[in-house]
C-alpha cells in the first residue's frame, strides 16, 4: 500500500494534475502516463534491466567483429563464451 508521502504518490499527483503551462510539461507527464507501471514496478523492485542492455551491447560488438565469419558454429561459441 503507498502512502501520500511515498515518492510514486507524489509522481502519480503530478501527472494526474493538468499542466497545461507548457508544451515540453505536456509531453513528459504523458511519457510519464504511458510508462508508468514500468516506474512503479522499479521504486518497488529497485532493479532495472541494465545487465540485459549489457548483454545485448556485447553479442553486438562480437557481431561486429565477426563479420564474414564462415561457420556458424564459431560465432555461436564466440557469443556463448562473451556472455557467461
Amino acid at each position: 500500500m503507498l502512502l501520500w508521502g511515498h515518492p510514486l504518490m507524489k509522481l502519480f499527483v503530478l501527472i494526474v494534475s493538468p499542466s497545461v503551462s507548457f508544451l515540453f510539461e505536456i509531453t513528459i507527464c504523458e511519457t510519464i502516463r504511458q510508462h508508468f507501471e514500468g516506474i512503479c514496478h522499479y521504486f518497488i523492485n529497485r532493479t532495472t534491466n541494465g545487465a540485459m542492455e549489457g548483454l545485448n551491447n556485447r553479442s553486438r560488438v562480437i557481431l561486429r567483429q565477426t563479420y564474414g565469419l564462415r561457420n556458424f558454429q564459431h560465432l555461436r561459441s564466440r557469443l556463448l563464451a562473451a556472455n557467461h
